[in-house]
């Protein structure tokens, strides 16, 4: 488990398609905008959910300022052993800071 930040998440999400991105945040801040292809699971329902989520893909965290994809994140490779889980810096606030993140954005 690692931060990446929001920089390095863009470049690469955009060049891998193996790449999984959960956001974790609640359907109704997930409805205002997201990231294309983003599979939302609302941090409170991640356990009912979980075998959505393929442990042999990068997976990807992301919320709307870090904290919810860390605890989220945390469960994942702890206790549920995923090996690679990446929780995006920041989350939506900061990526929002970047130019080019309208290239991953879903209208």
């Amino acid at each position: 488990m690692e931060w990446v930040s929001p920089s390095d998440f863009i470049a690469h999400y955009s060049s891998n398609d193996k790449t999984q991105l959960i956001d974790v945040r609640e359907s109704y801040e997930f409805n205002v905008n997201h990231i294309t292809g983003a599979l939302n699971i609302p941090m409170g329902s991640i356990l009912n959910c979980i075998e959505l989520i393929n442990e042999l893909c990068p997976v990807y965290v992301i919320c709307q300022s870090g904290k919810r994809a860390a605890a989220v994140s945390n469960l994942l490779y702890v206790e549920h052993g995923f090996k690679k889980v990446y929780i995006v810096e920041g989350g939506m606030d900061a990526l929002f800071e970047f130019s080019n993140v309208s290239s991953i954005l879903s209208n």
